[in-house]
């Protein structure tokens, strides 16, 4: 069964843009490090067993989402297994097969383009060595209908760790600037959640996080539960 946790008084409109919660930036900067490096010590900690028994359960859940059912376009991550990021190719290769559009991330100098996933052997090693789709036919915007999003850390209000480059949280300012608010929702394991994610003004929350105990909603619009 899947566990679906809601969190009191969380806003219902959507997710938001964060204010900083430090100081200074080189506060935040060095608050946001050290759990980052706590939280990729913990999940590449992970054994290969554990790793795939702990991404399947996340697949089921996330599959098991109204929002992913009803999404005709979906914009995603292609996992990083070397550090142990859940695994996702499963349900992508699914997805693609049963018709759904998937869209992947591509790194440039201009922040994350977007292209199709086709199939496996037409990804290659990009930036920060993630399998990328071609550029060939990239585009700078779109406005999927499902946005899943990677995570190192993740606490009960949506707040989100990323890697550091801010990436997503562009991406998802850019669709927020458009009026584009699909549900955006991180994949995570039960121990990435946190009491407490340090915050920075262009930060963008998630709208729930799915793990492998279950679906922690955060902002959530009534037709998207």
């Amino acid at each position: 069964m899947v566990t679906q946790r809601y969190i009191p008084g969380a806003p219902s409109t959507g997710r938001s843009i964060r204010t900083m919660d430090a100081e200074t930036p080189d506060m935040l900067t060095n608050a946001k490090g050290t759990l980052r490096a706590s939280m990729r010590r913990n999940r590449e900690a992970l054994s290969a067993e554990e790793w795939d028994v702990l991404s399947e359960r996340i697949r089921s859940h996330v599959e098991a989402l109204e929002v992913f059912s009803r999404a005709r376009s979906i914009h995603s991550f292609w996992p990083l297994t070397s550090r142990r990021e859940v695994d996702l190719r499963p349900l992508l290769r699914q997805a693609h097969a049963s018709g759904k559009q998937v869209w992947l991330p591509i790194v440039s100098k201009q922040g994350l383009i977007h292209a199709e996933y086709t199939s496996d052997v037409n990804l290659t090693d990009g930036a920060f060595g993630v399998k990328e789709p071609s550029t060939e036919h990239a585009v700078s915007i779109v406005r999927p209908d499902l946005i899943l999003v990677p995570a190192l850390a993740v606490d009960s209000h949506g707040n989100r760790l990323g890697y550091g480059g801010g990436y997503y949280d562009r991406f998802l300012g850019e669709l927020l600037e458009l009026g584009h608010h699909p549900p955006v929702i991180a994949t995570a394991y039960a121990m990435q959640m946190v009491e407490h994610v340090p915050v920075g003004p262009l930060d963008v929350a998630v709208d729930a996080t799915i793990t492998d105990d279950g679906i922690h909603w955060h902002n959530a619009r009534q037709d998207w539960v």
